[in-house]
């Protein structure tokens, strides 16, 4: 998936378990109960990219109910700029990370605002 072009795609219901998602694009996209787990987010330690980004990209994502458990190199501020985390399935540190970090994409949210 490393450097895929994901951007508004509907990717309900996808199993992405173990996937190497790189520098892969999700701007925007609906993961909504995506199998996301054991995934490995952003480019491994020591491999040298020509992009100027080194991390998968989730702005605006909706990752609603997806599992995210075993994640791999990804930290609260992975998931700073998604629209939402609701009912998302997360390793318990890293939802701590979140609730403190950024405790409204936790929370159900009202269509057309965030928070």
């Amino acid at each position: 998936m490393h450097r895929a072009d994901l951007a508004d795609a509907d990717l309900q219901s996808v199993n992405l378990s173990d996937a190497y998602l790189g520098t892969a694009d999700f701007t925007g996209a609906h993961l909504r109960k995506a199998d996301l787990s054991e995934a490995h987010f952003g480019v491994f330690a020591g491999v040298v990219s020509s992009e100027e980004t080194q991390e998968t990209r989730l702005v605006g994502a909706d990752l609603r109910g997806a599992d995210l458990r075993g994640i791999r190199n990804a930290t609260a501020q992975t998931f700073a700029d998604v629209k939402t985390l609701f009912g998302a399935r997360l390793d318990p540190d890293l939802e701590a990370d979140i609730e403190v970090e950024y405790p409204e994409l936790l929370e159900p949210q009202v269509e057309g605002r965030r928070g």
